[in-house]
């Protein structure tokens, strides 16, 4: 099953949602992407090569994401030398073999060239690609919107002296090349011709990514937003097996139950918007506490809008927060505006939340979730027809809830063991 999607689409779209982490951060990423993208381009990189570059700079800081706004700030001044995200991020992308390669590139995104000792790195060798996005990052850091092109000498005059030190001498000069253009630098800042450059000469080998590959890539989506927290690790693994289990009890096709797999998978993309420490509040939320989660769901739309093939998995996806009788969140559709997808990854979600260890809470045995599952069916929250699934076969899909909860859970232990200096 084709869903006309390819590789970069998706990363590029689901790398959005590296915005909503940080004001500081909203653009960043799909910057130093194109800046990458360029300095390949100008030393005559092959496609592929541009391509793989091109998505390890549009996920290169994502083992930064758990990071406080104060820590992030610190990243993005041009002195700051964080090896220790890049790491996390290799660690936390190198869980999934499809990524095996922009896991590398990322690991040694902070790594300086040394004089040419940066060409490995404990007996390993170092990407090129590592040194072009570690030098696109430090460009990106540097551009002020206001007096753009005024700010161009500052910038190469920061670069330059650090040729052979902190960035590859080749490299520094394919870039200074390119900041002789005006149009390097207002495609990069105002216009989306930074993403249109990179899909106009890279994909031309692009093909579409088949079912079974979009389930793959959106698990590692769901990683990243997961891992934010301690008690969120295994959610969206959850999710997507109680809705997969529930959507197959249902009747849903085989193709149809992975595309709720993955909805599950991304439900809560938005989450990133959300600060850590609300996440992991021990105690009731403040009533701006919780309009801020309030808002995830509609941030999670609004990525997902933004891949057209993604259509009816942004609607599953997007709406699990809203009720039957109205007066959910954030678009207050009713049972009738909904079609069964969503209602199930609504009941899978909320199922999953009482089965699961919280800060506030310990999880809840099979007979309190049941009531609290039908007293919400019963005053129109959750669809009753889907809860009724899921008191009929509540062993089979808590089991298959539980299995996958436990396959993340040994992901994320793996990759927290793996860190010198653990994260969470």
């Amino acid at each position: 099953m084709l869903l006309n999607v390819t590789k970069f689409d998706l990363i590029k779209g689901l790398s959005g949602a590296f915005d909503l982490v940080s004001p500081q951060l909203v653009g960043h990423h799909k910057q130093v992407a194109y800046i990458s993208t360029r300095i390949a381009n100008q030393l005559e990189f092959d496609i592929s090569e541009q391509l793989t570059i091109a998505m390890s700079g549009l996920v290169h800081d994502a083992g930064a994401l758990h990071k406080t706004s104060k820590d992030l700030l610190k990243l993005l001044n041009f002195e700051s030398n964080d090896p220790h995200h890049a790491e996390v991020g290799f660690k936390l992308l190198g869980i999934f073999p499809v990524f095996t390669d922009i896991a590398k590139i990322v690991r040694y995104h902070h790594l300086h060239w040394d004089e040419g000792r940066g060409e490995e790195s404990n007996g390993e060798e170092v990407p090129i690609a590592s040194h072009i996005i570690h030098l696109a990052d430090r460009i990106a850091v540097l551009i002020k919107k206001e007096g753009l092109l005024s700010n161009v000498k500052e910038i190469t005059e920061k670069i330059k002296p650090l040729t052979g030190k902190k960035f590859h001498p080749l490299l520094v000069e394919a870039f200074l090349n390119l900041a002789e253009k005006e149009s390097f630098w207002l495609d990069l800042v105002f216009s989306r011709s930074p993403m249109l450059f990179m899909e106009d000469n890279i994909l031309l080998e692009e093909v579409p990514l088949d079912i079974n590959e979009i389930v793959d890539l959106t698990n590692v989506f769901s990683q990243i937003i997961d891992f934010q927290s301690r008690f969120t690790v295994t959610h969206s693994s959850g999710v997507a097996a109680s809705a997969q289990k529930i959507a197959e009890l249902s009747g849903f096709t085989k193709e149809d139950q992975l595309l709720i797999t993955i909805s599950g998978f991304l439900h809560d993309l938005g989450k990133l918007a959300v600060p850590k420490e609300i996440l992991e509040a021990p105690r009731k939320l403040t009533l701006n506490e919780i309009n801020i989660v309030k808002s995830h769901s509609y941030f999670t739309y609004q990525i997902l809008k933004k891949i057209p093939a993604f259509k009816k998995i942004n609607q599953w996806a997007s709406y699990h927060h809203e009720k039957i009788n109205g007066e959910g969140y954030p678009f207050h559709l009713t049972g009738n505006e909904m079609d069964l997808g969503s209602k199930i990854i609504g009941v899978a979600d909320v199922f999953t939340a009482i089965t699961e260890d919280r800060p506030y809470r310990k999880s809840l045995s099979e007979k309190e979730s049941l009531k609290i599952l039908k007293n919400m069916a019963k005053d129109n929250s959750l669809d009753s027809s889907t809860v009724n699934v899921m008191e009929q076969h509540f062993n089979e899909i808590n089991e298959f809830r539980h299995l996958a909860q436990e396959k993340a859970a040994v992901r994320y232990s793996f990759f927290y063991t793996q860190l010198s200096n653990p994260i969470l």
